[in-house]
């Protein structure tokens, strides 16, 4: 697996920031975000955020999934994150020095 290290991952909370609590439970649909990308917003205040190879999808208050072209990495609002492979072998950062690794049937594995 090439991801080693949790400062090899990027803060999802920070890429995928956006302030919705003024629109929660009044609008939801489809809008047109930055840099050819799309954005749907649910009542909930859940919303993705997407583009051509990429998806974002933000529960506020729980967690980020981001879905690459090539992996998918999650975020939890506490700071644990898990990096998923093309392979679906894992790694799941619990904060910068506790992680564990698992392979695509979820066996923890030794890298």
């Amino acid at each position: 697996m090439e991801v080693k290290s949790y400062t090899q991952l990027p803060s999802l909370q920070k890429v995928f920031l956006a302030s919705v609590d003024s629109f929660s439970e009044k609008l939801e649909g489809d809008f047109l975000a930055p840099g050819e990308s799309y954005f749907y917003l649910w009542k909930k205040g859940n919303y993705r955020w997407y583009g051509d190879s990429w998806e974002a999808n933000v529960f506020p208050g729980n967690q980020i999934l981001y879905r690459g072209s090539n992996f998918t990495l999650i975020e939890w609002e506490d700071g644990k994150k898990q990096y998923i492979s093309p392979k679906g072998d894992s790694v799941i950062f619990f904060n910068l020095e506790s992680k564990s690794y698992k392979d695509a049937e979820g066996k923890s594995v030794t890298p």
